[in-house]
């Protein structure tokens, strides 16, 4: 079993990593220029850097993720990053739904998906926004219903659960 999903950060480490990166925008340029005393190497690195900052951004926004499920284990991948979770590690799996009205941040309204692996080591979670299109379902609102019982984290929870029995 295999899916795609996007991550967004909260938040709260989106401030911290837009602070630590306008400083890093400040500051490079000064160091490069101390250390080289040519103009156009720090100006060049100065550019390095907010283009850095700018592709990081947009791909802390929503990252790419996927899950693969074989049979005896799940493998996150967040970017560059995995993690393995071994089925017989897992003692409780919690899968919550909710739905999310960001009015802040000029989101549009969503539904947010929530998996929470509780392991002998301590406890591991994901979340995604679910693909379901709100205006639709006021016409028809059983088939919210089946579309959050369709969720990927749901399906998920069900497989997993069916490997460890």
């Amino acid at each position: 079993m295999r899916e795609n999903f996007t991550f967004r950060l909260s938040a709260a480490y989106r401030f911290v990593f837009a602070l630590i990166m306008s400083l890093l925008i400040a500051v490079t340029p000064y160091w490069v220029g101390m250390a080289t005393d040519e103009m156009m190497f720090a100006i060049l690195a100065g550019v390095v850097a907010l283009g850095l900052t700018i592709v990081l951004a947009v791909v802390m926004n929503d990252m790419p993720c996927s899950f693969e499920a074989g049979e005896n284990e799940v493998t996150f991948k967040v970017l560059w990053f995995r993690r393995v979770i071994r089925y017989e590690d897992i003692t409780d799996i919690e899968v919550t739904q909710e739905y999310s009205d960001p009015f802040y941040t000029r989101e549009r309204p969503y539904y947010r998906e929530d998996i929470v692996f509780k392991t002998k080591t301590g406890d591991i979670s994901y979340w995604r926004k679910m693909d379901i299109e709100l205006y639709d379902t006021v016409s028809d609102p059983s088939s919210l219903q089946k579309q959050l019982e369709d969720g990927a984290f749901v399906k998920l929870k069900k497989y997993i659960l069916a490997r460890k029995a």
